[in-house]
């Protein structure tokens, strides 16, 4: 075949670029030719020799498929839909003799996949073992494969001489435990991803069994006040999950009886006893009693049980009453004051000019707290010659610092008045 554009023959301009397209997406292959003429370009796979299109009509029985010519100079292979198939390389060939020929390459990235099949599964080991966690995923590029706690805490391992190591992350399709402890009990997330979206990730659980540890958070022994309500909170650390329980007994019994037998004491949810689980994690849990109006049959010892496959412990906490002391009310009778007071009685006779002064002696009783008050005691003595005559008398006076004393003090200058206006009435 001639070139009818002249001597030159036809050529490629520049190579075609080798591209990279996701799953699903579209892919696109330009060849660069100049000088065509009347010659032909083709496309096939380069792995089989399938031819795929020839000049500008497809001969492959793909809709997917389909050639866009450009003014005789640019030649593209349009692949839709891309597959995981159609990975590989393309070869765009002129018709010359020999044939021209230059080859591009498409490769599909393809989203992270776990390999199930490949991958550990839930494993349940014993405090003190060995444990490791596996992850398998395919994907292109080849995912990159983290390992995280679903619940957010860090993932702990141990390396030599059993030193502690927290990360929030691991990366590897392998992570190991040594010596494995309760901490390290959890859900672990093997995420695997590259750069073609979605992440995808899988959950396997470490399950470490251990024997019960049991402890109430409660003083060794309480006093109660009467009538009151106590709550005692019993912390169960196990794993498998315990079945867990209060029982009673009186202060002094063996417990060695009851623990064998614990079901015969067991405390039942009541208006006395209210009884409450909660799970804090995989291997915690609370165990809380309320024991309301307390009173002296609550009196004594009340052990926390916690029992399973690994094995049983117990706590136990002394609860003592504390009565409420009763009080009584009692009135003292008010003290009673008695004061003396000495007035004076003049007594006249007809038959001699003598005056006889007699002393008289009243006694006022009070009900009024015993208090300190001014007092006036008037002391009479005797006139020579016998004329009547009654004497100012001399006054001895108490003070008080109480007002309670005022009214005291009134009443005695009263009758010492009605004293006075006596004498009087007598000499008229």
């Amino acid at each position: 075949m001639q070139n009818i554009s002249g001597d030159r023959e036809p050529s490629f301009t520049s190579p075609i670029k080798n591209i990279s397209v996701s799953l699903g997406r579209e892919a696109v292959l330009s060849c660069f030719v100049a000088n065509l003429g009347d010659f032909k370009v083709g496309w096939m796979r380069a792995a089989d020799q399938t031819v795929l299109a020839l000049q500008g009509r497809v001969v492959t029985h793909n809709s997917r498929y389909s050639v866009i010519n450009e003014e005789m100079k640019v030649w593209r292979l349009k692949i839709n839909n891309i597959r995981e198939a159609d990975r590989g390389c393309y070869m765009c060939q002129i018709n010359t003799t020999p044939l021209k020929k230059q080859i591009g390459c498409i490769d599909v990235h393809l989203p992270p996949d776990i390999l199930d099949t490949e991958s550990s599964k839930d494993i349940t080991v014993t405090e003190g073992q060995n444990a490791s966690l596996y992850c398998a995923a395919s994907g292109n590029p080849q995912p990159r494969i983290i390992w995280r706690r679903d619940d957010g805490n860090p993932i702990i391992t141990k390396v030599n001489n059993n030193k502690t190591r927290r990360s929030d992350t691991v990366e590897g399709e392998l992570i190991s435990f040594h010596n494995v402890d309760r901490r390290q009990m959890g859900a672990y997330l093997c995420i695997a991803k590259n750069d073609v979206p979605p992440a995808v990730s899988k959950m396997i659980h470490l399950i470490v069994n251990f024997a019960p540890n049991v402890s109430i958070l409660n003083e060794r022994s309480v006093h109660v006040l009467e009538n009151s309500h106590i709550d005692i909170d019993c912390s169960i650390e196990a794993s498998p999950r315990t079945v867990s329980y209060w029982i009673k007994e009186p202060l002094g019994k063996s417990f060695q009886q009851s623990y064998e037998n614990p079901l015969q004491n067991v405390l039942q949810e009541s208006e006395k006893y209210n009884i409450s689980e909660t799970f804090n994690s995989y291997y915690k849990t609370s165990l809380k009693m309320r024991i309301s109006n307390f009173s002296e049959s609550d009196v004594g010892i009340y052990t926390c049980i916690a029992s399973n496959m690994m094995g049983r412990a117990n706590s136990t906490i002394r609860l003592y009453e504390i009565k409420i002391p009763t009080t009584t009310t009692t009135t003292t009778p008010k003290p009673t004051t008695t004061t003396t007071i000495r007035t004076t009685t003049l007594r006249t006779t007809q038959a001699t000019t003598t005056t006889t002064v007699e002393p008289t002696t009243m006694e006022i009783t009070s009900t009024e707290p015993q208090l300190e008050f001014v007092t006036f005691n008037p002391e009479l003595n005797e006139i020579p010659g016998g004329d009547p005559y009654i004497n100012r008398p001399h006054l001895n006076v108490a003070y008080s610092t109480s007002r309670a004393a005022e009214s005291s003090f009134h009443h005695v200058w009263m009758i010492g008045l009605m004293s006075f206006t006596k004498l009087l009435l007598l000499f008229r």
